[in-house]
């Protein structure tokens, strides 16, 4: 007999105040039929569920020994429409007035007739001469992603390392990261020319999906960690990888393509809706300890899930600094791990 749970969980906004309810199932039981067979409906549905007036469900289904039987220590997450709301090329196309351009070839790599790296380069070409000052007209749109700064925030009162790997670019990656405590940031490194424009290229390797698998693997190896302590999230293709990777790979408010790699979605709640999905958190909300207080506060608190600009916070200015760092001893061992084989 395999023993399995469930986890449901509702979100209703609360008229006149502050909070938002979000409302936790946890139902555990025991069947003789494999995984596979008893979740078959729940594994081929792409979206939440709506019932009761249109109230809608987010879950998670898996066996018991997937659920709490493996001690989790890093989450790692992408960044354009995961974390953050925008998807940064298309800001700077939008600045550089080549928005249609830009579009036409993300048609043409999401058609499969041009892969990531040719995609990256092709639009990049098209931002060649953009200024700094025009870059962060950019940075002052980003706006984060509801639950993102609650998602983090409980993750580290957990002992979670975390992680932003991204198939952006650093100028953006770094400061995000270092506004919300963030432990590690690799993303793709812009090229500017000596009179402080882009020259439409990157510096080092492009962070495509390989690489951001690799990247989580690096950092749990660096951690002597595996795939079983990993968790990542992510929304599209260039993600599906790393969510394959990972022992808990989640897909969300994802691309068709990504949803078929796992069979963990969130399709419309906010991406703290993954903390629920934690053992350690339902465990610590069951006491009556201080720390439970804290958490479901962040959890509830409407001004933290979905209010809070990323432009209110303090960037870390050591924790920026260390990023480079990080991220070229990351790159450096993939590189040698990638010519020993």
């Amino acid at each position: 007999m395999e023993r399995f749970t469930i986890i449901v969980v509702t979100h209703s906004p609360r008229e006149n105040d502050s909070s938002d309810f979000f409302k936790v199932l946890k139902i555990s039981f025991e069947s003789k039929y494999e995984y596979s067979e008893i979740g078959k409906e729940l594994l081929n549905k792409n979206d939440s569920f709506r019932v009761n007036n249109n109230v809608i469900y987010e879950y998670y289904f898996h066996t018991e020994k997937h659920f709490s039987g493996s001690k989790r220590y890093l989450a790692a997450f992408d960044m354009d429409s995961c974390l953050i709301k925008n998807e940064c090329i298309d800001e700077m196309a939008d600045i550089m007035q080549v928005g249609k351009q830009v579009s036409d070839i993300t048609a043409l790599a999401m058609a499969g007739q041009l892969d990531f790296n040719q995609a990256l380069e092709k639009r990049l070409s098209l931002l060649s001469g953009m200024t700094r000052d025009q870059l962060d007209i950019v940075w002052s749109r980003i706006q984060l992603n509801a639950g993102t700064f609650t998602l983090i925030r409980v993750l580290k009162s957990l002992g979670y390392k975390t992680a932003l790997i991204s198939g952006g670019f650093t100028y953006f990656s770094r400061k995000i990261a270092a506004a919300l405590n963030i432990d590690y940031t690799v993303a793709n490194t812009l090229e500017f020319n000596e009179d402080g424009t882009l020259t439409g290229r990157v510096i080092g390797p492009i962070i495509n999906a390989q690489m951001k698998k690799l990247i989580v693997e690096q950092i749990a190896i660096q951690n002597e960690w595996d795939a079983s302590h990993c968790i990542t999230m992510g929304d599209g293709s260039n993600d599906k990888l790393m969510i394959e990777y990972a022992h808990f790979g989640v897909a969300y408010h994802a691309k068709p393509i990504l949803k078929s790699a796992t069979p963990f979605h969130i399709n419309s709640y906010p991406t703290s809706t993954l903390c629920f999905f934690l053992p350690e958190l339902l465990e610590l909300l069951n006491t009556n300890e201080s720390e439970s207080t804290l958490l479901g506060n962040y959890l509830m608190n409407r001004t933290y899930l979905f209010d809070l600009s990323l432009h209110d916070l303090e960037i870390d200015s050591n924790l920026f600094e260390s990023y480079k760092e990080s991220e070229v001893k990351i790159l450096n061992e993939i590189k040698k791990r990638i010519s020993l084989n």
